[in-house]
């Protein structure tokens, strides 16, 4: 494809922004941003697309000083019905990027993640509500129409949408809904009609691990040729990765009332394919004597994992369970660093990052043997069979018990973790573009 360039640039990428519009992290959202950045090192024109919930204001900078209020508060039911109204009645109708004014009287700083630092922004009313909608409807992508379209649009998760007239690449993280369907939430049958007509109709698809790329030419029927796995960078900013000891010791003592090296640490959302309850299983029959400290804010049927972590506090012998909310990203790296291991035996990921951002941050880490993440950890970390209570103890009885295991793990971590620098994804992410558009 011929790109129309600017000054300086290779072309224009347009990237979707579902997930790090989220005021919480989310893995995707970490993604999707190292993508960004990433692509704008490399000398492409990065543009982003907003899902703009309500009707849209004339004053364009009002609109961009709305984005952020709250959406759930600004879909109103008229908004959900006039949705599925117009998703249903005009199968070849189009969203309507609009871009949004450079300069904005919006004070940036306290979202910049949100945000991001890029070169244009458009909104699209409802977008997100209309295309799923349109896509039940009618079983197509719902196209986004722009006076001056973009060379490409990547997309950084399952969207039902594409750019008319551009390159259109998808990044398919993983499988789950097809293959673990008993651990989310989502419609199945719809879940796979859309990944089946991804599959079909993109230019490219991208994915993260090769575990992910076997499943998705297999149980998709994509052909090898259109899916690249570029893996997920480790791109950890350096106040993280050179964090002084002294004040990690400081936040773990001061804030959370645990002695450094002294707990075991999980961190991520409670849902089924975490495996959360077997690890907890595993944690309180392993008869160790430092805590389990759970970081969650959320997640998905998990009842009965909510109700072994009220029923196991932290005991006075400082063994039992301790569960945390959502951190600020500074208190959480504390807490990574100052952890004896971090515990992460998922029954399926499709890449894994807790095990590689333990790894650069220095911390030993157990997790499975099993999907991308025996790729991810290769023989930096305590591997085990996340099926087997007896395993995952096992493990947790071998890092408490082998300081001498736990300092090679460091070395070997920071080595494995290299790996996955943010030169090596550049790399990839060049030869990709380079390939496709």
């Amino acid at each position: 494809m011929d790109m129309a360039t600017e000054t300086g640039s290779k072309g224009r990428i347009l990237f979707d922004t579902y997930n790090i519009v989220l005021p919480k992290g989310t893995g995707v959202a970490t993604y999707a941003r190292a993508l960004i950045r990433t692509a704008t090192q490399i000398g492409y024109q990065s543009e982003l697309i907003y899902d703009y919930q309500g009707d849209i204001p004339k004053n364009l900078e009002l609109a961009k000083a709305i984005l952020f209020e709250d959406k759930e508060k600004r879909l109103t039911k008229l908004d959900h019905v006039r949705n599925m109204v117009e998703a249903w009645s005009n199968p070849w109708k189009s969203a309507k990027a609009i871009k949004l004014p450079d300069a904005s009287f919006l004070f940036e700083e306290p979202i910049r993640a949100r945000m991001m630092d890029t070169d244009h922004r458009y909104i699209a009313r409802n977008l997100y509500s209309i295309a799923g909608r349109f896509f039940s409807a009618h079983r197509r992508l719902y196209p986004i129409a722009f006076d001056h379209k973009p060379d490409a649009a990547h997309f950084t998760f399952q969207l039902p949408v594409r750019v008319k007239g551009a390159a259109n690449l998808y990044t398919l993280h993983d499988l789950v809904p097809l293959i673990m369907p008993y651990a989310t939430q989502e419609n199945r049958k719809n879940s796979y009609a859309m990944l089946k007509e991804i599959a079909r109709t993109a230019d490219h698809i991208v994915t993260v691990s090769e575990h992910s790329r076997q499943d998705i030419i297999n149980v998709l029927g994509v052909p090898e040729n259109r899916v690249t796995n570029t893996y997920q960078a480790i791109d950890l900013p350096r106040s993280a990765i050179d964090k002084p000891r002294a004040n990690v010791e400081d936040e773990v003592t001061g804030i959370f009332n645990l002695d450094p090296d002294g707990y075991y640490l999980f961190f991520g959302a409670i849902e089924p394919k975490k495996n959360v309850r077997r690890l907890i299983e595993a944690y309180l029959s392993s008869r160790v004597r430092r805590p389990l400290v759970i970081v969650s804010s959320g997640g998905w049927l998990n009842k009965v994992e909510l109700q072994m972590i009220a029923e196991n506090p932290r005991r006075a012998d400082n063994s039992g369970i301790m569960h945390v909310g959502y951190l600020p990203y500074e208190f959480l790296v504390s807490l990574i660093k100052g952890a004896r291991a971090v515990t992460f035996p998922s029954l399926y990921e499709g890449f894994g990052l807790p095990v590689l951002e333990a790894m650069a941050l220095g911390t030993p880490v157990l997790t499975s043997n099993t999907s991308s993440l025996s790729e991810v950890a290769g023989d930096a970390a305590v591997t085990v069979d996340p099926i087997s209570v007896e395993s995952i103890r096992d493990g947790l009885r071998k890092l408490d018990a082998d300081d001498d295991l736990r300092a090679e793990l460091r070395v070997r971590g920071l080595a494995q973790a290299q790996k996955f620098s943010a030169d090596a994804y550049r790399d990839r992410l060049a030869s990709l573009y380079a390939k496709v558009l």
